[in-house]
């Protein structure tokens, strides 16, 4: 009985061998599909098309898998500023996967037992060319602020930030987003804490000093002929430029957007050097004149308080909050174009006012 037994278990592993062995033939053929700088491999089983050691249940997944790892973006001509020259970079062209003929292409491939496949790809033509870009390095606009070159973090905020907007083309009815191409003012992104303006105080947070690029850049844009969708005031007026003309920018709740509405691109270059920052507009040239007119129409002067502290001796005295007025004011453009010269009403703004605190002695 052992004996019959032990027959019966070589039997059944002899089968379990054929069967093996038979299904090692089934999952041919083996295929190689050459794209764009990779090269993928299947073969054939029961039940799914492997590729390397992943497994796609299905040749379409398999197919947009090739058609997004070889996919290449087609590159429009851009404008670049080097040297303090404005520069041309030509354009490129793009590839896309032809997913139906590579489709067709491995099915062919698999029945008839194997072999190679080369994927075909459909050229994507850029829509800007080198030749439209020429006679785009007139200087259209430029616009400086000034800063405390002392104030470290203060320089540090600006630098990275404008750093991030140098050399960008904007092409026709293209919109630029402050925020989008800033991105988000944190620690984590290389910020670091300064004054910055909050419901109408004055606090210690990441990316202080952002606002006075957002601020250069408006003004620049503004010149250019560009025009404004979304700007936003602070809360309280800034030094650094005149009422009604700043740009306060504060990620996910306060933006800066403009667009070219020009019929050709522009070039915006920023320029940060010892104690300020500069942004110019380059593109076509402009036949008329922008300049701005700030209007104060009120000014709000700041009260003063007066606490005592026991600690002072009489006549001693601590200014604890500066106080600093606050202004109604009108943003207005003044376009002259052959002589003839028109205001534009731009904005009306209204900056609060911060009250003084002083501390004396009994």
């Amino acid at each position: 009985m052992k004996r019959f037994l032990k027959f019966l278990c070589l039997v059944a592993g002899a089968v379990l061998l054929i069967n093996l062995c038979a299904f090692k033939k089934v999952e041919a053929p083996y295929i190689t599909v050459y794209a764009r700088q990779k090269n993928y491999y299947i073969y054939k089983s029961q039940l799914d098309f492997v590729y390397g050691e992943g497994i796609f249940y299905g040749i379409d997944n398999f197919i947009k898998m090739v058609k997004n790892e070889t996919y290449l973006k087609p590159q429009d001509a851009r404008l670049f500023y080097d040297q303090n020259k404005v520069k041309i970079i030509e354009e490129s062209n793009g590839y896309s996967l032809c997913e139906r003929d590579l489709y067709n292409d491995i099915m062919l491939s698999l029945s008839a037992g194997g072999g190679s496949v080369v994927a075909k790809y459909q050229t994507l033509y850029p829509k800007v060319l080198k030749n439209d870009l020429v006679g785009l390095d007139n200087l259209r606009a430029s616009f400086t602020t000034y800063f405390n070159m002392d104030d470290t973090n203060r320089v540090h905020n600006i630098c990275l930030s404008a750093s991030k907007i140098n050399n960008i083309t904007l092409y026709p009815d293209e919109e630029f987003s402050f925020n989008n191409v800033v991105g988000e003012r944190t620690e984590e992104k290389g910020y670091m804490p300064s004054k910055v303006i909050v419901d109408g105080k004055f606090d210690l947070g990441f990316g202080g000093g952002v606002c006075q690029v957002s601020t250069t850049l408006y003004n620049a844009v503004l010149l250019s002929g560009l025009t404004t969708i979304c700007h936003n005031q602070h809360s309280l007026s800034v030094s650094y430029v005149e009422k009604s003309f700043d740009a306060m920018v504060s990620f996910g709740y306060a933006d800066l957007v403009f667009k070219n509405t020009l019929n050709a691109p522009v070039l915006i270059v920023s320029k940060v050097f010892s104690n300020g920052i500069t942004f110019q507009i380059y593109g076509q040239k402009m036949d008329y004149q922008i300049s701005r007119k700030s209007v104060i129409k009120k000014q709000i002067p700041f009260e003063t308080t007066t606490v005592f502290n026991e600690h002072l001796g009489l006549g001693e005295y601590n200014i604890l909050q500066v106080g600093k007025d606050g202004f109604e004011s009108e943003g207005y453009l003044v376009i002259t174009k052959n002589g003839v010269r028109r205001e534009v009403f731009l904005r009306k703004d209204q900056y609060k006012s911060v009250n003084q605190i002083i501390e004396v002695g009994k």
